[in-house]
């Protein structure tokens, strides 16, 4: 088997043992054809060398990887969804198929699909992932990582010759299965349905567990310590996701509970929107009728589903323990709101004081006065050509208003963050992600089975991430472990 010495199984669901996890069988599918494989990422974990045998053998019919878990596993969970809970949940179309140790930075990543079949938890739904919902998911994970966000990957997309059928969709579509990378799929309704049997010793077990493959900044805790730890490192990474997303620009659309993972990684991507104007009143799911998760209320919403956690956890940890995180949680989203933006813009750190002042003024700005809000960014990216380049940009005029004079003193007094102009910068416009180009690069594929404007979009996507070079450990992403 073709794999290098970069990859490193670590199975460790088997050790929780039957009641966590359902073993599953994944679908047979035929026709089997690679649409999209992550090449960077498979060779960072030492899957880069299969060829396309051995990618369809483990991604298109789930066979195991060399010394990893030997079955497909479905996990349960419940949820509240638009905050009523429901205890009918758990992995209705996705296994976790192999976990691994990433030899960068040493922490644990779960292989997981999306579309494989139907598993113990599907409730008569067919366990089917259309191609188009495929791809939105790539394009989505790829464009989030490029822009410094925390987030899931998607390793690759298999289309599966079947004909998948949904009442949104005017004719049948083409199927395909996707294997996502994250740092675990344990999410807040894993906690909540144990909480819910009353099930405590399951849920000590299940947190001791969390804690020690998948909060690093947790692991050193003592075990009867552990629930307050995990309560604190999830309510911050999701504090830190959600940041992220809003100066990104992302509307994610459903943040239910059971979408809310506690190491606070973007993921499940179905309505979601990138803004082009920053309108906090904009909701991307068209089932969403009273705007519950609308953009501007993202912030919100994550601290609501981190109280739910902190409901959940009440059985094995102190109340005061518990009440801390959720009490910081809006202080920590300030923070790491103001250390995203400033690694999206570009700017160097003065004080926390200046830095967010800045945020805000330009978030006024930005939704006051419909500025395009990607385009903005782009603009006055903080390297040596920002001014000129803002000066010929399409927004231009928006910068002649006297609603920016101040906003634009600002931006003269701070200082790039480098001095290294990578040249993406000098581009007229950034790299978008909006509906229209969706849909365009998802009617190729459909209409005339044409990969290339797909193709096109990644490499743009990819040159987006490394133009803006956001360190991991100062903006945005979580800390090398």
């Amino acid at each position: 088997m073709p794999v290098s010495a970069h990859y490193h199984p670590r199975p460790s669901y088997p050790s929780l043992g039957r009641r966590f996890f359902t073993v599953a069988s994944p679908a047979r599918f035929d026709g089997l054809k690679i649409r999209y494989r992550n090449q960077r990422w498979a060779d960072r974990l030492g899957l880069g060398e299969f060829g396309d045998a051995e990618w369809l053998a483990h991604f298109g019919r789930f066979e195991p990887l060399p010394d990893n878990l030997t079955e497909a596993l479905a996990l349960p969970y419940h949820g509240h969804q638009f905050h009523r809970y429901n205890p009918d949940l758990g992995d209705g179309r996705g296994v976790v198929l192999a976990e691994l140790i990433d030899p960068e930075d040493e922490r644990r990543l779960v292989l997981n699909t999306k579309g494989s079949g139907e598993t113990a938890f599907s409730r008569d739904l067919d366990g089917r992932l259309t191609l188009k919902g495929a791809i939105r998911e790539a394009l989505a994970a790829e464009m989030l990582e490029a822009l410094g966000v925390y987030t899931s990957k998607i390793l690759s997309i298999v289309e599966t010759g079947e004909t998948v059928y949904r009442p949104d969709e005017p004719r049948p579509q083409r199927g395909a299965v996707i294997v996502r990378l994250s740092h675990g799929m344990l999410r807040i309704g894993s906690f909540q349905r144990l909480a819910a049997m009353g099930d405590v010793e399951a849920l000590q077990a299940l947190t001791a567990f969390a804690t020690t493959e998948y909060l690093p900044e947790a692991r050193s805790k003592p075990a009867k310590k552990c629930g307050a730890a995990l309560m604190a490192a999830a309510s911050d990474r999701l504090a830190r996701m959600v940041a992220g997303w809003m100066v990104a620009g992302f509307a994610h659309g459903v943040l239910n509970t059971d979408n809310m993972s506690i190491t606070g990684e973007s993921f499940d991507f179905g309505p979601y929107h990138f803004l082009s104007t920053y309108d906090r009143a904009f909701v991307p799911a068209s089932f969403d009728e009273n705007g519950l998760y609308a953009f501007g209320r993202q912030p919100t919403e994550v601290l609501w589903d981190v109280q739910q956690l902190a409901r959940a956890l009440a059985p094995v940890a102190p109340a005061r323990a518990l009440a801390e995180p959720v009490g910081q949680f809006r202080s920590a989203f300030v923070e790491h709101l103001r250390r995203s933006f400033l690694g999206r813009i570009g700017i160097a750190p003065r004080s926390e004081a200046e830095d967010d002042a800045l945020v805000e003024e330009v978030f006024a700005y930005v939704s006051g006065h419909a500025v395009p809000y990607q385009q903005f960014l782009h603009d006055w990216h903080g390297d040596a050509l920002g001014v000129a380049r803002a000066a010929h940009s399409p927004a231009a005029p928006h910068y002649q208003d006297s609603a920016f004079t101040e906003l634009r003193q600002r931006f003269a007094d701070r200082r790039p963050a480098s001095d290294d102009a990578d040249p993406f910068f000098r581009r007229p416009a950034p790299c978008v992600l909006d509906d229209a180009t969706i849909r365009s690069i998802c009617t190729a594929i459909d209409e005339r089975d044409d990969w290339e404007p797909f193709t096109a979009k990644l490499d743009e996507i990819d040159r987006t991430r490394r133009a803006l070079r956001i360190d991991p450990g100062v903006h945005g992403h979580l800390p090398l472990i």
